[in-house]
């Protein structure tokens, strides 16, 4: 269940008994190496016939999950593993039984666990969602279709199962469980930390609430001195994605960390449901403070859309709403370069994405999605704000780049900790661009973290993620963004 992390344990054999021969008994290689991308720290033991209880006891106080156990040789084994210890001892009791008088040798490998995670999905036919296998879980992340998530039984089969935990999770345009991306179930994953804590902090919107002001109030419930990042999922329709993410950098450090996402509702951009310990529902946004100074977190975004056609200058827009591009009716322009797709607005404009650009800031780049379109007044809805004098270009789609922009997103937020999750959201309009193709973004994001960590996420209507390493979060159409947390040992 991917319940490692990032600390090499020493183990060392304490006792051995009763042993026929000491000169068969060796303690072998007090290393870790990397296996199947999980640290495990090994101790191996040679004995011949008799039974033998084997202690392990760790050189740091730190908690044990699990034992594996692995043999070579004609023999039978049956082992009980005993729970650990206040001092951190464990103990694996194995009684062997030779077969040919052949020299067997057994393996205990000890995994150490600082975050406790499991990933569960939960099935429209099944009446409650899997129990918790690692106790008392401190946060649930969960994701799944709002038609299903609308149903009431969904939250109280999530209490019944995590009932101390912290619940959030939201609607989406397709689920990303166990590697791959599903519609029709609900994914998620659940945490236990050993030295973190977690709060979180509900707002509820309404149409003519100022997003801005909404992240500054997020922004001040959750800060605190040991702050060290921010999950948040909003809204997807009744959200302003820019203002909401640039009241909440307005409140917090520089440096923490912020992801997560507008809620999604496949490509019908009907209504969108979030839960944050509370049912799912339309005007919510839920953020949870992750706190302790243990906690590692990296975030990396990804884009691999193609631009095309000139840059144009914003020469009038509203926050996200856009009418004009070098003092020309903006709609007119973009339906000229669509052609035959025109047709089809605003659901054919999630396959041709904007481009804009900051002239007085080279390096700041972010992508917005049309959302709307309305032909009298020749208005142009997208996701997150178009400020005037900026920039802006066509872009379409490109798989292998779309794919090569999921790996970047994945490398930057690599961590060398092999004990946390991971948390990917990526954009509607990526899901329906790449259509049977969407699993090469998911397979080159996981390959590019390379660590093993479990992972779960989902297809958003906009993802939130700092521009660049330590800047400040912003909103992002058409990207794939990953937050990795690890918890250091004490």
């Amino acid at each position: 269940m991917g319940k490692h992390h990032n600390t090499i344990a020493q183990l060392r054999c304490i006792q051995h008994r009763p042993v026929r021969r000491d000169d068969a008994r060796s303690l072998q290689g007090l290393n870790a190496p990397e296996a199947g991308r999980r640290r495990q720290a090994n101790a191996g033991c040679k004995f011949n016939i008799g039974d033998a209880a084997l202690s392990l006891q760790f050189t740091q106080n730190l908690p044990v999950r699990c034992i594996k156990q692995s043999m070579s040789g004609h023999a039978a084994a049956s082992s009980n593993f005993v729970a650990p210890k206040p001092t951190g001892q464990i103990e694996l009791n194995c009684s062997f039984q030779l077969i040919q008088s052949q020299m067997v040798c057994a393996t205990i490998a000890a995994t150490e666990c600082i975050v406790q995670t499991e990933n569960f999905i939960w099935r429209p036919q099944e009446a409650q969602p899997p129990g918790s296998r690692i106790g008392t879980a401190d946060f649930v992340l969960y994701f799944g279709p709002r038609r299903q998530l609308e149903n009431r039984r969904v939250f109280s089969g999530l209490r019944a199962a995590y009932p101390g935990a912290i619940l959030l999770g939201c609607s989406s345009g397709g689920q990303i469980a166990a590697g791959t991306v599903e519609s029709d179930l609900i994914s998620g994953l659940a945490l236990k930390f050993s030295h973190s804590q977690v709060r979180l902090h509900r707002e509820p919107v309404s149409p003519n609430m100022c997003s801005a002001e909404i992240g500054r109030k997020i922004g001040a419930a959750l800060l605190a001195p040991d702050l060290a990042g921010v999950i948040i999922l909003s809204d997807g329709l009744l959200v302003n994605g820019s203002e909401l993410t640039a009241g909440l950098a307005s409140i917090l450090p520089p440096g923490i960390p912020i992801a997560g996402g507008m809620a999604g509702d496949d490509d019908r951009f009907e209504q969108t449901v979030v839960g944050a310990n509370c049912s799912p529902a339309r005007g919510v946004i839920g953020a949870v403070g992750l706190y302790g100074k243990h906690l590692d977190i990296h975030t990396g975004f990804g884009g691999g859309w193609t631009v095309f056609g000139p840059r144009r200058r914003i020469t009038r827009a509203e926050r996200n709403v856009l009418f004009e591009l070098d003092d020309l009716p903006a709609l007119g322009l973009y339906e000229g370069y669509l052609g035959p797709d025109s047709s089809a607005l605003p659901s054919s404009g999630l396959r041709f994405p904007l481009l804009i650009r900051d002239p007085a800031n080279p390096g700041v780049e972010l992508i917005r999605t049309l959302l709307g379109i309305d032909r009298d007044t020749g208005a142009m809805t997208f996701a997150g704000n178009l400020p005037e004098g900026w920039t802006a270009q066509l872009m379409r789609a490109n798989f292998e780049r779309l794919a090569d922009g999921a790996a970047r997103a994945g490398q930057q937020a690599r961590s060398d900790g092999a004990s946390g999750a991971a948390l990917l959201v990526s954009c509607i309009g990526r899901r329906l661009v790449l259509g049977q193709r969407i699993d090469d973004e998911i397979e080159a994001v996981l390959g590019a973290l390379g660590s093993g960590l479990p992972a779960i996420g989902f297809y958003s209507y906009g993802e939130f993620s700092p521009g660049s390493p330590g800047g400040p979060v912003e909103l992002h159409n058409q990207t794939m963004t990953v937050l990795t947390i690890t918890e250091r040992a004490a």
